[in-house]
């Protein structure tokens, strides 16, 4: 295990990103700002989401849909 320490989450966020991504996210649209922002910095592709208005997490169904559409984004 690695222990990584930065003044910022997003930082940390970067650094995880531009390390391990090779793919695409998935990221509820309900996510503060800097998350995306981060991925646009970093250059990873990123897709948002819709919440479910029930409970304001990410739709299940929407993002099992869009996997079974698209598995190896």
């Amino acid at each position: 295990m690695k222990i990584i320490t930065a003044n910022r989450a997003s930082a940390i966020l970067f650094w995880f990103l531009k390390k391990f991504s090779d793919g695409a996210y998935l990221l509820p649209a309900n996510i503060c700002p800097i998350v995306p922002l981060t991925f646009l910095k970093a250059k990873v592709k990123f897709q948002f989401v819709d919440i479910e208005p029930k409970n304001y997490c990410i739709d299940r169904n929407m993002v099992l849909d869009m996997l079974k559409t698209n598995p190896r984004k």
